[in-house]
């Protein structure tokens, strides 16, 4: 009697081969740690995510607390500062430098101030839903126009713009 089974070619074949290839199991592997890296950054986003609003609403609610009320905008004294140069930066050449070219800015600055504003201008105060303030001041004598942001306590100059001449002759 013959012992030994007679064994099917195929079955055989599929016993001395791994179920899956090492060439598919590399693959699946990069897949599986692709899809926890993905999981991981979902969850980091999230949390940042979840993070930011509260932090957003800290920083509004600090802002509301410390807006600069509208009687602390001073128009004369603002324009005065920006004429005589405090806004512009330490390393800006037109800043004064010396005793004497700060106090001739602050003269020429003075004398500016008041022979505008003497002549009138237009303080308008715009509310940014009670976080902070938009201070406008127009002086048509020197054709401009002036804008301060007040937030967190402190009146910040923004910009200085020509007002364009509507007039047609």
């Amino acid at each position: 009697m013959n012992t030994n089974p007679v064994q099917n070619p195929s079955v055989a074949a599929t016993e001395n081969q791994p179920f899956i290839a090492e060439e598919q199991n590399k693959q699946l592997l990069q897949l599986a740690l692709s899809l926890v890296a993905v999981a991981v950054a979902v969850k980091l986003l999230a949390a940042a995510l979840f993070g930011l609003p509260l932090f957003a609403v800290l920083i509004l609610f600090y802002a509301c607390q410390t807006v600069p009320s509208n009687s602390s905008f001073n128009a004369k004294k603002e324009l005065k500062r920006v004429l005589r140069g405090d806004n512009l930066p330490a390393d800006s050449p037109d800043k004064p430098r010396t005793w004497l070219e700060q106090t001739v800015a602050n003269v020429k600055a003075t004398v500016a101030t008041e022979i505008s504003t003497s002549l009138g201008y237009e303080l308008t105060l715009m509310s940014l839903g009670g976080f902070a303030t938009i201070a406008c001041v127009r002086v048509p004598a020197a054709q401009v126009d002036c804008y301060w942001l007040g937030a967190f306590g402190r009146w910040q100059y923004i910009t200085m713009k020509e007002i364009q001449d509507t007039k047609q002759d």
